[in-house]
């Protein structure tokens, strides 16, 4: 309780003249509620008595003015409290708000946790700051200013008082502690289901896919009955403190009543004296009930407080910093000086990379998913900085200036953009703030999105939903292309900047990418070999080395890693549309059953071959299902998925092929994380073609046995 009176002095600090006079209120309301229980023993003691109606008429025209202004000073103070809370709140909102963009990439606080902080808790601080507190700190100086005048009334009734409100305040002291804790349990478990809630509708495709809900729902059921397990035990906690002290209270009054009486029948106290005792008494036991029936929103504010603080104490990245030089515009080099780079579980994500990209180069990274892709590109827009070595921009390093500078030359195009709930013309502004109507219109040109903005009803006013949903993917794409164009940025970066696009699309918005690069340092971050084939350099990542370097023809005919991936994702021919594929027939020797066939075998089983094409989050199969049927990626990513482990496969990558020879189930569950073109071969159909070809149903039941023994 000291913690969060102190935090709410803080708070209320910036307007301490409001907080003053609140105080000022407070003392005036006070002070008539000391005065009308001693103004009975002036009316029973001495007008009562000697009949005397002047006194009595002047002591009650007293009491009705000073009722008057504390009743106006009391609405006075309902409104400043209210102003000055407010203010308060919403500072402290600012700072949770400003904090939530400063939270590192990993940050391990999830969506709904966060948002549970900024409604909730933020929801409880501000019933104490408004109401609680004020409460709180009226109640307590109105009982202690009490019990002196109890004092000064008649000692021995006062102590008999004291010695009641020592008890009544040990009695819930232990229950206090507990209840704070209780609900501080419980505000962190109403978190974990807003968690909950906010990760279901972020996986909706993948809970059905998989037949999840019924499984989902149980889990929500088990995270309610702790919640109500939690809330239970707080509310209970919190009932136990109240009663404990206003019934503690209650027993006190009996108690003073009976030595009153007893002391008023033998002469040694007044009746007005027993009165205003009594009066003043009951004044103490309210202001006491009152602050016991704040305590639970004060014990939920402490849960609260702690909570907003946690999450302001975050470990953050430090985005102002702006007191360093500003990089100019690239104009030698970027480069990459022996980086490492290790996340906080001690996985080394990057190891000694080093290159150098020139300013106009297209420059193109790639390598098998985990190879260190991503980091390398958070390393370079700063998200993370090296452990060791440097990341070099004209021979000055990244750390030695300001962040805001590299990323105004910096722009990204990623997987999948994201767009803000508003018009299509503030979407593309979001690239530079101030650019003009005449520039939003330019790079909307250049991005190839202006016509079809123009075709909408609203046009450049269109706004485009949340997440940019109202828009097909392909604009959404080019809309993320105006924006980065509107930066006029010295290097353009596209992160698998097609990938998450039908093939159709990927190609049109490849074709815009490729004209507007032309004046410009293009990096490309991908899987698709075939996008970078014009690249000036490529580079190839495996395991956070830097394996291989050089131009799509060098690399070819080195023989290494880079042409194991281009074998594995070429040897398909892609209709128009890029819908439909077709198998070269040499290209099956890559699949381990199909190696010791010969070419006529193979070209037959290229015929067999059937275009299925998937959206992103498809589930193909899951384990356990019946395997008949085998699958090639043409052009795509899939997440395979078994009790031990996650593993991605890219294009050119295939499964399922002993699904053609066993009646068995499937081992593992399959999931296109992005828009996936496969290739599938039937076990109806490779049946028919081996009991047309019994020397070829000889040579790959052979090749099956050697891969049966050879996973076993």
């Amino acid at each position: 309780m000291k913690h969060l009176i102190k935090n709410v002095f803080a708070l209320l600090r910036p307007n301490w003249p409001a907080v003053l006079f609140v105080f000022f209120a407070i003392a005036v309301q006070m002070s008539f509620r000391l005065a009308l229980p001693m103004s009975f023993q002036l009316v029973f003691d001495r007008a009562i008595p000697n009949q005397d109606a002047r006194f009595f008429l002047n002591l009650v025209t007293v009491l009705v003015i000073w009722w008057l202004v504390q009743a106006l000073f009391s609405v006075a103070q309902d409104i400043q409290a209210s102003k000055v809370g407010m203010k308060a709140v919403n500072r402290l909102r600012i700072d949770m708000y400003r904090t939530l963009h400063f939270l590192p990439t990993e940050n391990r606080i999830q969506s709904g946790e966060l948002l549970s902080r900024f409604s909730g808790d933020l929801a409880a601080v501000e019933k104490v700051v408004i109401h609680a507190f004020y409460i709180f700190i009226f109640s307590a100086f109105n009982v202690i200013a009490s019990l002196i005048l109890l004092f000064v009334i008649d000692w021995r009734l006062a102590l008999l008082t004291l010695s009641g409100m020592v008890l009544s305040a040990i009695a819930p002291k232990r229950v206090a502690r507990k209840a704070e804790k209780a609900s501080y349990e419980r505000k962190g478990q109403d978190g974990t289901v807003s968690a909950f809630v906010q990760e279901t509708l972020g996986t909706l495709n993948v809970i059905h896919s998989f037949n999840l809900w019924r499984f989902r729902q149980k889990e929500f059921a088990a995270e309610i009955d702790a919640l109500d397990a939690k809330a239970q035990r707080a509310n209970k906690l919190a009932a136990l403190v109240n009663r404990l002290g206003s019934q503690s209270a209650t027993l006190l009054q009996v108690a003073i009543v009976a030595l009153g009486g007893y002391l008023v029948i033998r002469g040694e106290l007044t009746v007005g004296t027993l009165v205003a005792f009594l009066a003043l008494l009951q004044n103490m036991v309210g202001g006491i009930s009152h602050l016991s029936a704040v305590l639970p929103d004060m014990f939920q504010g402490v849960g609260a407080m702690k909570r907003v603080q946690e999450f302001l104490a975050t470990d953050h990245l430090d985005l102002d910093d702006t007191e360093k030089p500003a990089l100019p515009r690239l104009k030698q080099s970027l480069t990459f000086d022996h980086v490492t780079f290790r996340y906080r579980d001690g996985k080394t994500a990057v190891d000694d990379l080093s290159f150098q990209i020139k300013p106009g180069q297209s420059v193109a990274i790639v390598g098998p998913s985990g190879s260190g892709k991503s980091t390398l590109l958070k390393l370079l827009l700063r998200f993370h900085d090296p452990h060791h070595g440097a990341i070099l921009w004209d021979g000055v390093d990244l750390r030695d200036t300001a962040k805001a500078s590299l990323r105004d030359q910096v722009s990204v195009v990623p997987q999948e953009s994201v767009l803000f709930s508003t018009s299509l013309r503030d979407n593309i502004r979001m690239g530079r703030l101030e650019a003009s109507d005449d520039e939003i219109v330019a790079a909307a040109r250049k991005a190839e999105i202006h016509q079809s903005i123009m075709a909408m009803p609203e046009g450049i006013e269109t706004r485009v939903g949340e997440r940019g949903g109202q828009l097909s993917g392909g604009q959404r794409q080019r809309v993320a292309i105006a924006r980065a164009l509107l930066r006029d940025p010295a290097v353009l970066i596209l992160d698998e900047a097609t990938s998450a696009l039908d093939p159709g699309k990927e190609k049109a918005v490849m074709d815009t990418i490729r004209k507007i690069a032309e004046d410009r340092t293009l990096i490309s971050i991908t899987h698709r070999l075939h996008t970078v084939t014009q690249a000036d350099l490529i580079l190839v990542l495996s395991r956070g080395r830097l394996v291989q370097r050089g131009t799509h023809e060098e690399l070819v005919d080195q023989d290494g890693l880079y042409a194991e991936l281009w074998r594995k994702q070429t040897g398909f021919t892609l209709s128009h549309d890029g819908f439909r594929a077709e198998c070269e027939p040499h290209r099956l020797k890559q699949i381990p059953l199909f190696a010791e066939l010969d070419l006529e075998p193979l070209r037959q089983i290229a015929e067999l071959l059937v275009s299925e094409y998937y959206p992103k989050d498809r589930t193909l199969f899951e384990k356990g299902d019946y395997g008949d049927k085998f699958y090639i990626i043409v052009n795509g990513q899939v997440e395979v998925s078994t009790d031990d482990a996650e593993v991605v496969l890219d294009s050119g990558a295939f499964f399922g092929e002993l699904a053609l020879m066993d009646d068995a189930v499937r081992s593992a569950s399959i999931r296109t994380r992005l828009p996936t073109l496969f290739l599938t071969l039937s076990k109806r159909h490779f049946e028919g073609l081996l009991d047309a070809h019994p020397q070829v149903r000889t040579l790959i039941e052979r090749t099956a046995k050697t891969r049966r023994v050879t996973e076993t």
